[in-house]
């Protein structure tokens, strides 16, 4: 896929549009264009942002109350008889009146009450992950106003937040991706998270240390949990049992080392995998490094089982 072809069709991806085979060739050539990429990164943020703003606003709650009581006092209007009123006039309403109009009033709002209620419903939406052991040294932020800003509701990660953990350094975040998977950061960290049409998304702003681990469902879904840092990347497979730690280091390389199960990595130019027991070096182009032993120490910093 030619970054033309890509960028046509960004936004229907951004939008959930896409089948399988176009979603599957546009996150292909994202995992390799740094460009795009970036284009990606700032179409999803302005999606979101767009869709945040143009949300109506909710009715207070005594809204439907009122509604109801302005209706019964014009209901009570409509059958009140004018003392005065010229007899042509009168013999006509008088007609009139020998078909109730308070049922249809009745029936318009009820139709009224209940577009209003199908107005201001807004769908709620499930958070990606929970912040849990260690969440007093993050904050939970939303890109608004062309800046980072921290969320109303501490603990929940919603696709497109971020989780900035800076001001305690050594210390240990715990994320719970539900039945899928597990993380843990240690600050200093920051990174964001998306949901998306292959699973979920990592990508770390600065340098980094996590540990990911996917729990094996078995449920053959197909969903990953990738890490994107620039063009350098790793995923693990969510149906299967995969543990990693990953430095995002200062050089600009991710450095994999598998505890349990594999994990596939890449980055501009190259693909492959790495095995349990073994540790991958990938820069943002070129061969990766070559399989080697773990440093028992690599997992030091994790805490037991």
């Amino acid at each position: 896929m030619t970054c033309d072809e890509c960028r046509t069709h960004l936004q229907e991806f951004v939008d959930g549009e896409l089948g399988s085979a176009e979603k599957a060739a546009i996150d292909a050539h994202l995992t390799g264009c740094q460009e795009c990429t970036h284009l990606h990164r700032q179409l999803n943020k302005f999606t979101t942002t767009l869709i945040k703003i143009s949300e109506p606003l909710k009715p207070k709650a005594d809204f439907g109350s009122k509604v109801l009581r302005k209706f019964e006092e014009t209901k009570a209007e409509l059958n009140r008889v004018p003392s005065e009123r010229p007899a042509a006039v009168s013999s006509v309403r008088t007609a009139v009146r020998t078909f109730p109009a308070w049922p249809f009033i009745a029936g318009a709002a009820v139709l009224v009450v209940a577009g209003l209620a199908v107005m201001f419903h807004k769908p709620k939406e499930d958070p990606v992950a929970w912040l849990r052991e260690g969440a007093e040294h993050a904050r939970v932020q939303v890109y608004e106003g062309n800046a980072w800003k921290e969320t109303e509701e501490p603990g929940r990660v919603f696709s497109g937040n971020r989780i900035e953990a800076l001001d305690a350094p050594g210390e240990i975040v715990e994320i719970d991706f539900g039945p899928a998977a597990d993380a843990m950061l240690r600050a200093p960290c920051v990174l964001m998270i998306e949901r998306n049409a292959t699973g979920i998304l990592v990508r770390p702003d600065r340098t980094c240390r996590l540990w990911l681990a996917t729990k094996g469902s078995g449920s053959k879904s197909g969903k990953i949990l990738k890490l994107l840092y620039n063009n350098a990347w790793v995923q693990l497979d969510l149906d299967g049992s995969n543990a990693v730690d990953v430095e995002a280091s200062p050089s600009g390389s991710l450095v994999v080392s598998v505890k349990t199960g594999s994990a596939h990595f890449g980055n501009a130019d190259a693909n492959g995998d790495v095995a349990e027991g073994y540790t991958r070096s990938i820069g943002q182009t070129g061969k990766p490094s070559d399989a080697a032993t773990i440093d028992p120490k690599t997992f030091d910093w994790i805490k037991p089982e």
